[in-house]
């Protein structure tokens, strides 16, 4: 194994985590930008990377070792809480314009009709099985 001598979580283009599974799946991303064919320093490091963190008990050291600045830590969770919200305000009016749609087209009555036939055929479907 090779000396990494940057954090392997920056190598890796990932926020320390304790995560196995997270760790793994920044080295096959990292793996994919720096193939071995085209981009061999690039590739060793990344693996020299990964390298330190396989193993629970190497992870668990790296993750330690890395020092826990709050302020990064609450701007980091500002900008996901600010990305979710924005996220479900976005599926919120497109669940509005989707409602809004459905009911003018419900305006319609044949296409009532049809679609509670439909319905209530699915529900004695439902019910058959």
């Amino acid at each position: 194994m090779s000396e990494v001598l940057e954090n392997p979580f920056v190598v890796l283009g990932m926020a320390p985590t304790r995560d196995l599974v997270a760790v793994k799946r920044a080295w096959m991303q990292a793996a994919k930008r720096h193939p071995p064919n085209s981009d061999p320093a690039g590739f060793q490091k990344v693996r020299s990377a990964y390298e330190a963190l396989s193993s629970p008990e190497r992870l668990h050291a790296a993750y330690l070792a890395v020092p826990f600045d709050p302020a990064a830590a609450r701007e980091e969770l500002l900008a996901e809480d600010q990305a979710i919200l924005q996220e479900l305000q976005q599926a919120l009016a497109a669940d509005r314009a989707e409602k809004a749609r459905l009911a003018q087209i419900l305006q319609n009555p044949r296409v009532f009709a049809s679609v509670m036939a439909r319905w209530t055929v699915a529900q004695w479907r439902a019910a058959q099985s």
